[in-house]
């Protein structure tokens, strides 16, 4: 996959991504529900990751999240 941002909104139940490559083209859209979410991300390459809002919670889960 040639993903370099990954932008993520947390919503209550669903999660909204949207995906970009390295020129700003739109690799993918699509919703998940949330607790899919460190799932979806584990399979990921690494990439740079914009969140619109997230708990204290939620940061901690994504950094302790092994490669």
């Amino acid at each position: 996959m040639d993903d370099k941002v990954l932008g993520i909104y947390l919503g209550k139940t669903i999660c909204s991504l949207a995906s970009l490559d390295a020129a700003g083209a739109i690799v993918f859209r699509k919703h998940i529900k949330r607790h899919r979410l460190l799932d979806f991300l584990g399979g990921l390459p690494p990439c740079v990751v914009a969140m619109e809002a997230m708990s204290t919670f939620d940061a901690r889960c994504v950094r302790r999240k092994p490669s």
